[in-house]
């Protein structure tokens, strides 16, 4: 149970925690080359699901020497983390442009992270809350995918579709945003680089 809560969480976390100083990190691609550097936090995004996918190939093999199969429902994790992705992207381009102008804000997000990981439910199901928590710690973007993630891997439960379609719309939202920010942004890039 930990372990899933922890997959998703490490690579919200990886992402938070290098998207505000992907551009400066790269300021050379900024200043001399013509480079398309809205790329540059999906990279990070990349990076981070091939840490994930390792971890996920583990508890996979884990499942299959301790139950003696892995579960049908295992199909169905793309369909989870797709969104999921869309969602990470849209918040790594928003980091990345704020990143440059504030740059105490990579500080913040290791604070953000672990602040994050205690209102997820990574170390307990959601199911022990108490009703106005259960409905408070439901808001936070990272309880439906660990939810799901368990309960496709652990009860082979099939994913929940109605959730999933607003989990879409929550995350399409969100990376449309962060590109439009992204995008406004940039030209600024140079001069303060």
């Amino acid at each position: 149970m930990i372990f899933s809560g922890m997959i998703v969480h490490t690579l919200f976390a990886e992402c938070l925690l290098r998207s505000p100083s992907v551009i400066i990190a790269n300021s050379n691609l900024v200043k001399r080359v013509v480079f398309p550097l809205a790329l540059l936090p999906c990279v990070v995004v990349a990076s981070a699901v091939f840490n994930a996918v390792l971890s996920l190939i583990a508890m996979l093999i884990f499942i299959a020497i301790s139950r003696g199969s892995i579960p049908w429902t295992v199909f169905f994790i793309p369909v989870l983390f797709i969104p999921y992705l869309v969602l990470l992207c849209g918040i790594s381009w928003l980091l990345a442009s704020l990143g440059v102008f504030f740059r105490d804000i990579s500080q913040l997000m290791g604070t953000l992270s672990t602040i994050l990981m205690f209102l997820s439910p990574v170390f307990y199901p959601i199911s022990s809350l108490h009703e106005p928590y259960r409905s408070l710690v439901s808001y936070n973007p990272l309880t439906f995918v660990i939810e799901q993630l368990r309960d496709l891997l652990l009860h082979q439960h099939s994913l929940d579709w109605t959730g999933l379609a607003a989990y879409w719309v929550m995350a399409t939202a969100i990376l449309f945003m962060g590109y439009w920010w992204f995008q406004k942004t940039r030209d600024g890039f140079a001069d303060v680089l």
